[in-house]
Protein backbone atom coordinates (compact mmCIF):
# COMPACT_ATOMS: atom_id res chain seq x y z
CA UNK A 1 0.00 0.00 0.00
CA UNK A 2 1.32 3.08 -1.14
CA UNK A 3 2.41 5.37 1.91
CA UNK A 4 -0.03 7.98 2.89
CA UNK A 5 2.51 10.60 3.55
CA UNK A 6 5.82 11.30 1.12
CA UNK A 7 9.40 12.19 2.39
CA UNK A 8 8.65 15.75 3.28
CA UNK A 9 5.69 14.66 5.64
CA UNK A 10 3.31 16.20 3.13
CA UNK A 11 -0.24 14.04 3.28
CA UNK A 12 -1.83 12.33 0.24
CA UNK A 13 -4.67 14.57 0.86
CA UNK A 14 -5.10 16.98 -1.49
CA UNK A 15 -7.70 20.14 0.34
CA UNK A 16 -10.71 21.07 -1.78
CA UNK A 17 -9.31 24.54 -2.28
CA UNK A 18 -7.08 22.79 -4.03
CA UNK A 19 -8.97 20.78 -6.34
CA UNK A 20 -11.15 23.34 -7.35
CA UNK A 21 -8.67 25.38 -8.32
CA UNK A 22 -7.27 22.16 -10.51
CA UNK A 23 -10.56 21.74 -11.81
CA UNK A 24 -10.77 25.30 -13.30
CA UNK A 25 -7.63 24.99 -14.24
CA UNK A 26 -7.87 22.02 -16.38
CA UNK A 27 -11.31 23.04 -17.43
CA UNK A 28 -13.17 19.98 -15.46
CA UNK A 29 -11.36 17.52 -18.32
CA UNK A 30 -8.75 15.62 -18.85
CA UNK A 31 -6.03 17.95 -20.21
CA UNK A 32 -4.90 15.54 -22.42
CA UNK A 33 -8.26 14.34 -24.25
CA UNK A 34 -10.68 15.86 -22.60
CA UNK A 35 -12.38 12.96 -20.79
CA UNK A 36 -14.32 14.12 -17.86
CA UNK A 37 -14.14 11.37 -15.79
CA UNK A 38 -10.71 12.02 -13.86
CA UNK A 39 -8.02 11.89 -11.94
CA UNK A 40 -5.83 14.19 -9.78
CA UNK A 41 -2.21 13.68 -11.31
CA UNK A 42 1.12 15.16 -9.62
CA UNK A 43 2.66 16.16 -12.61
CA UNK A 44 5.77 17.00 -10.11
CA UNK A 45 6.50 13.10 -8.62
CA UNK A 46 4.28 13.08 -5.44
CA UNK A 47 7.33 12.08 -3.27
CA UNK A 48 9.12 15.14 -4.59
CA UNK A 49 6.59 17.44 -3.51
CA UNK A 50 6.55 19.61 -0.94
CA UNK A 51 3.01 21.42 -1.33
CA UNK A 52 -0.66 20.43 -3.23
CA UNK A 53 0.34 23.33 -6.27
CA UNK A 54 -2.42 23.47 -8.41
CA UNK A 55 0.24 24.59 -10.89
CA UNK A 56 1.98 21.45 -10.48
CA UNK A 57 -1.42 19.25 -10.21
CA UNK A 58 -3.59 18.78 -13.17
CA UNK A 59 -6.42 16.30 -14.12
CA UNK A 60 -6.23 13.12 -15.99
CA UNK A 61 -8.67 10.30 -17.41
CA UNK A 62 -8.19 7.01 -16.02
CA UNK A 63 -6.36 5.91 -19.61
CA UNK A 64 -4.08 8.85 -19.98
CA UNK A 65 -3.17 8.46 -16.64
CA UNK A 66 -2.30 4.91 -16.84
CA UNK A 67 -0.28 5.54 -20.40
CA UNK A 68 1.60 8.50 -18.28
CA UNK A 69 2.68 6.03 -15.38
CA UNK A 70 3.69 3.10 -18.01
CA UNK A 71 5.73 5.66 -19.38
CA UNK A 72 3.55 5.83 -23.09
CA UNK A 73 3.23 9.67 -22.44
CA UNK A 74 6.38 11.80 -21.16
CA UNK A 75 5.60 14.34 -17.87
CA UNK A 76 6.69 17.30 -20.46
CA UNK A 77 3.78 16.71 -22.71
CA UNK A 78 1.22 16.47 -19.62
CA UNK A 79 3.17 19.80 -18.70
CA UNK A 80 2.47 21.39 -22.19
CA UNK A 81 -1.44 20.41 -22.36
CA UNK A 82 -2.53 21.84 -18.93
CA UNK A 83 -0.53 25.10 -20.32
CA UNK A 84 -2.24 24.87 -23.12
CA UNK A 85 -5.50 24.17 -21.67
CA UNK A 86 -5.03 27.21 -19.14
CA UNK A 87 -3.98 29.69 -22.09
CA UNK A 88 -7.11 29.02 -24.62
CA UNK A 89 -9.44 31.22 -24.95
CA UNK A 90 -11.99 28.18 -26.24
CA UNK A 91 -11.23 24.79 -25.36
CA UNK A 92 -13.17 21.63 -26.03
CA UNK A 93 -15.35 20.75 -23.25
CA UNK A 94 -16.01 17.43 -21.95
CA UNK A 95 -19.21 16.01 -23.50
CA UNK A 96 -18.89 18.75 -25.92
CA UNK A 97 -21.58 17.55 -28.31
CA UNK A 98 -24.52 18.72 -25.75
CA UNK A 99 -24.08 21.07 -23.63
CA UNK A 100 -25.38 19.87 -20.38
CA UNK A 101 -26.76 22.19 -18.05
CA UNK A 102 -29.76 21.29 -17.11
CA UNK A 103 -30.47 21.20 -12.92
CA UNK A 104 -33.73 18.64 -13.42
CA UNK A 105 -32.24 15.67 -14.21
CA UNK A 106 -34.30 12.98 -15.70
CA UNK A 107 -32.65 9.25 -15.52
CA UNK A 108 -33.82 6.61 -18.14
CA UNK A 109 -33.19 2.84 -16.47
CA UNK A 110 -34.37 0.73 -19.41
CA UNK A 111 -38.19 1.78 -19.99
CA UNK A 112 -38.19 2.66 -16.51
CA UNK A 113 -37.72 6.40 -15.59
CA UNK A 114 -36.32 8.64 -12.78
CA UNK A 115 -37.28 12.41 -12.89
CA UNK A 116 -35.12 14.87 -10.65
CA UNK A 117 -34.64 11.91 -7.88
CA UNK A 118 -31.42 12.62 -5.65
CA UNK A 119 -30.24 9.42 -4.94
CA UNK A 120 -30.89 6.68 -7.73
CA UNK A 121 -29.44 3.53 -6.00
CA UNK A 122 -28.73 3.10 -2.65
CA UNK A 123 -27.66 -0.44 -0.52
CA UNK A 124 -28.23 0.91 3.41
CA UNK A 125 -26.57 3.81 3.73
CA UNK A 126 -24.25 3.45 0.29
CA UNK A 127 -24.08 5.50 -2.56
CA UNK A 128 -24.22 3.13 -5.76
CA UNK A 129 -25.13 5.49 -8.89
CA UNK A 130 -25.72 9.47 -8.60
CA UNK A 131 -26.10 11.60 -11.33
CA UNK A 132 -25.78 15.15 -10.70
CA UNK A 133 -25.95 18.51 -12.60
CA UNK A 134 -22.45 19.82 -13.28
CA UNK A 135 -21.08 21.86 -10.63
CA UNK A 136 -20.27 25.51 -11.89
CA UNK A 137 -18.23 26.48 -14.56
CA UNK A 138 -18.65 22.98 -16.22
CA UNK A 139 -21.06 21.59 -18.48
CA UNK A 140 -20.34 17.89 -17.44
CA UNK A 141 -22.63 15.52 -15.49
CA UNK A 142 -21.28 14.82 -11.87
CA UNK A 143 -21.39 10.91 -11.31
CA UNK A 144 -20.75 9.24 -8.22
CA UNK A 145 -20.94 5.29 -8.98
CA UNK A 146 -19.35 2.31 -7.10
CA UNK A 147 -18.04 -1.03 -8.50
CA UNK A 148 -17.52 -4.53 -7.67
CA UNK A 149 -16.24 -7.66 -9.09
CA UNK A 150 -17.71 -10.99 -9.32
CA UNK A 151 -17.22 -11.43 -5.56
CA UNK A 152 -19.02 -8.27 -4.89
CA UNK A 153 -15.97 -6.66 -3.18
CA UNK A 154 -15.57 -2.85 -3.88
CA UNK A 155 -12.55 -2.76 -5.88
CA UNK A 156 -13.39 1.10 -7.83
CA UNK A 157 -15.35 3.97 -6.90
CA UNK A 158 -16.41 7.37 -8.94
CA UNK A 159 -16.94 10.45 -6.44
CA UNK A 160 -18.63 13.05 -8.36
CA UNK A 161 -16.42 12.23 -11.38
CA UNK A 162 -13.20 11.30 -9.79
CA UNK A 163 -11.53 7.97 -9.99
CA UNK A 164 -11.08 5.83 -6.89
CA UNK A 165 -9.20 2.99 -7.59
CA UNK A 166 -6.10 1.25 -9.99
CA UNK A 167 -6.18 2.21 -13.81
CA UNK A 168 -4.91 -0.68 -14.27
CA UNK A 169 -8.47 -2.27 -13.05
CA UNK A 170 -11.35 0.02 -14.83
CA UNK A 171 -11.39 2.52 -17.96
CA UNK A 172 -13.62 4.94 -19.59
CA UNK A 173 -14.49 5.74 -22.84
CA UNK A 174 -16.27 8.88 -23.53
CA UNK A 175 -17.21 8.60 -27.61
CA UNK A 176 -19.94 11.16 -28.58
CA UNK A 177 -22.80 11.55 -26.02
CA UNK A 178 -22.52 8.09 -24.60
CA UNK A 179 -20.08 7.21 -21.32
CA UNK A 180 -18.72 3.39 -21.28
CA UNK A 181 -17.19 1.84 -17.98
CA UNK A 182 -15.37 -1.55 -17.99
CA UNK A 183 -13.43 -3.87 -16.87
CA UNK A 184 -9.72 -4.00 -18.54
CA UNK A 185 -9.54 -7.52 -17.75
CA UNK A 186 -12.48 -9.05 -19.68
CA UNK A 187 -13.39 -5.58 -21.63
CA UNK A 188 -16.75 -6.34 -19.84
CA UNK A 189 -19.11 -3.13 -19.43
CA UNK A 190 -19.63 -2.44 -15.81
CA UNK A 191 -21.89 0.89 -17.02
CA UNK A 192 -23.05 1.90 -20.31
CA UNK A 193 -24.52 5.80 -20.17
CA UNK A 194 -25.91 7.51 -23.33
CA UNK A 195 -27.21 11.38 -23.63
CA UNK A 196 -30.29 11.45 -25.10
CA UNK A 197 -31.23 15.18 -24.32
CA UNK A 198 -29.17 18.16 -22.55
CA UNK A 199 -30.85 16.55 -19.20
CA UNK A 200 -31.91 12.99 -20.20
CA UNK A 201 -29.56 9.91 -18.79
CA UNK A 202 -30.17 6.65 -20.33
CA UNK A 203 -28.50 3.62 -18.51
CA UNK A 204 -28.33 1.00 -21.09
CA UNK A 205 -26.58 -1.69 -19.19
CA UNK A 206 -26.02 -2.56 -15.74
CA UNK A 207 -25.20 -5.55 -13.56
CA UNK A 208 -24.28 -5.80 -10.11
CA UNK A 209 -24.07 -7.81 -6.89
CA UNK A 210 -22.81 -5.92 -4.18
CA UNK A 211 -23.14 -7.62 -0.42
CA UNK A 212 -26.88 -8.21 0.12
CA UNK A 213 -27.69 -6.32 -3.27
CA UNK A 214 -28.31 -7.47 -7.05
CA UNK A 215 -29.43 -5.22 -9.48
CA UNK A 216 -30.54 -6.12 -13.13
CA UNK A 217 -31.45 -4.35 -16.00
CA UNK A 218 -32.45 -5.05 -19.42
CA UNK A 219 -33.99 -3.06 -22.61
CA UNK A 220 -37.88 -3.85 -20.89
CA UNK A 221 -37.23 -5.19 -17.13
CA UNK A 222 -35.99 -4.19 -14.23
CA UNK A 223 -35.05 -6.42 -10.98
CA UNK A 224 -34.09 -5.58 -7.88
CA UNK A 225 -33.38 -8.09 -5.17
CA UNK A 226 -31.93 -8.76 -1.60
CA UNK A 227 -29.83 -11.33 -1.19
CA UNK A 228 -29.17 -13.58 1.96
CA UNK A 229 -27.34 -17.32 1.99
CA UNK A 230 -31.14 -19.01 2.60
CA UNK A 231 -33.41 -16.02 0.98
CA UNK A 232 -33.40 -14.31 -1.83
CA UNK A 233 -35.94 -11.59 -2.35
CA UNK A 234 -36.71 -9.71 -5.90
CA UNK A 235 -38.55 -7.01 -6.69
CA UNK A 236 -39.27 -6.74 -10.68
CA UNK A 237 -41.41 -4.48 -12.97
CA UNK A 238 -41.45 -4.00 -16.67
CA UNK A 239 -41.60 0.22 -16.19
CA UNK A 240 -41.70 2.30 -13.25
CA UNK A 241 -42.27 6.30 -13.82
CA UNK A 242 -40.91 8.33 -11.04
CA UNK A 243 -41.02 12.25 -10.43
CA UNK A 244 -39.13 13.80 -7.65
CA UNK A 245 -38.28 11.28 -5.16
CA UNK A 246 -35.50 10.99 -2.59
CA UNK A 247 -34.29 7.91 -3.58
CA UNK A 248 -34.69 5.94 -6.80
CA UNK A 249 -34.03 2.31 -5.72
CA UNK A 250 -33.22 1.01 -1.80
CA UNK A 251 -32.76 -2.19 -0.55
CA UNK A 252 -32.46 -1.65 3.37
CA UNK A 253 -30.19 -4.40 5.18
CA UNK A 254 -30.99 -2.80 8.63
CA UNK A 255 -34.61 -4.46 8.86
CA UNK A 256 -35.30 -7.85 9.63
CA UNK A 257 -35.44 -10.49 6.20
CA UNK A 258 -38.95 -11.98 6.65
CA UNK A 259 -40.82 -13.48 3.84
CA UNK A 260 -43.98 -11.70 2.96
CA UNK A 261 -46.41 -10.92 -0.17
CA UNK A 262 -47.76 -7.60 0.62
CA UNK A 263 -46.69 -4.25 -0.75
CA UNK A 264 -47.45 -0.83 0.10
CA UNK A 265 -47.65 1.94 -2.53
CA UNK A 266 -46.71 5.45 -1.90
CA UNK A 267 -45.47 8.16 0.62
CA UNK A 268 -42.51 8.48 2.12
CA UNK A 269 -41.66 4.36 2.11
CA UNK A 270 -42.38 4.29 -1.79
CA UNK A 271 -43.56 1.35 -3.15
CA UNK A 272 -42.26 -1.36 -0.25
CA UNK A 273 -42.05 -5.18 -0.54
CA UNK A 274 -43.01 -5.55 3.02
CA UNK A 275 -40.01 -7.41 4.68
CA UNK A 276 -37.70 -7.41 2.01
CA UNK A 277 -35.96 -3.75 3.07
CA UNK A 278 -36.84 -3.36 -0.92
CA UNK A 279 -38.07 -0.19 -1.48
CA UNK A 280 -39.02 2.25 -4.99
CA UNK A 281 -39.48 5.51 -5.27
CA UNK A 282 -39.56 7.25 -2.14
CA UNK A 283 -41.35 10.03 -0.84
CA UNK A 284 -42.07 11.00 -4.56
CA UNK A 285 -44.14 13.63 -5.81
CA UNK A 286 -45.85 11.06 -8.55
CA UNK A 287 -45.32 7.48 -9.48
CA UNK A 288 -46.49 4.63 -11.63
CA UNK A 289 -45.53 1.39 -12.39
CA UNK A 290 -46.53 -1.34 -14.46
CA UNK A 291 -45.55 -5.10 -14.81
CA UNK A 292 -44.89 -5.71 -11.09
CA UNK A 293 -43.25 -8.66 -10.45
CA UNK A 294 -42.40 -10.61 -6.83
CA UNK A 295 -40.06 -13.39 -7.12
CA UNK A 296 -39.30 -15.18 -3.18
CA UNK A 297 -37.05 -17.89 -3.49
CA UNK A 298 -35.69 -20.37 0.03
CA UNK A 299 -34.18 -23.58 -0.14
CA UNK A 300 -37.06 -25.57 -0.83
CA UNK A 301 -39.04 -23.59 -3.46
CA UNK A 302 -39.26 -20.24 -5.77
CA UNK A 303 -42.50 -18.47 -5.44
CA UNK A 304 -43.10 -15.59 -8.23
CA UNK A 305 -46.51 -13.08 -8.22
CA UNK A 306 -47.13 -11.48 -10.98
CA UNK A 307 -49.08 -8.37 -11.78
CA UNK A 308 -49.87 -6.74 -15.11
CA UNK A 309 -51.34 -3.59 -13.35
CA UNK A 310 -51.30 -1.90 -10.19
CA UNK A 311 -55.40 -2.43 -9.85
CA UNK A 312 -54.81 -6.14 -9.88
CA UNK A 313 -52.33 -6.38 -7.45
CA UNK A 314 -54.60 -7.43 -4.13
CA UNK A 315 -55.32 -11.06 -6.40
CA UNK A 316 -51.54 -11.46 -7.72
CA UNK A 317 -51.37 -14.51 -9.99
CA UNK A 318 -49.13 -17.23 -8.19
CA UNK A 319 -46.58 -19.89 -9.74
CA UNK A 320 -45.22 -22.15 -7.68
CA UNK A 321 -41.31 -23.23 -9.46
CA UNK A 322 -38.39 -25.52 -8.29
CA UNK A 323 -36.25 -23.81 -5.81
CA UNK A 324 -32.94 -21.98 -7.49
CA UNK A 325 -30.84 -22.38 -4.48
Amino acid sequence: MASVKNRHGLSRYIPSSVKLQVRQRSKFGCVICRNGIYEYEHIVPFQNCEEHDPDKICLLCAHCHGKVTRGLTSKEIVIEKYKEVQQADIVKSPFDEFSFRAQNIDVHLGSSRFSNCKNLIMLGEEELLVIEAPEEGSTYPQITAMFTDDKSKQIFRINRNQWSGSNRVWDAQVIGTEIKIFRLSDKKIALHIEVLHPNIFKIISLDMYYKQFHLFLSKDFMNVGRISPDLEVHLGFESLISTGASIGILVDTKIPHVPSTKINLGGERGIELVGSGVHLSMDSIAQTIKGLRYEYADREKTITYEHSLLSTIEKPKVRLLPSRL
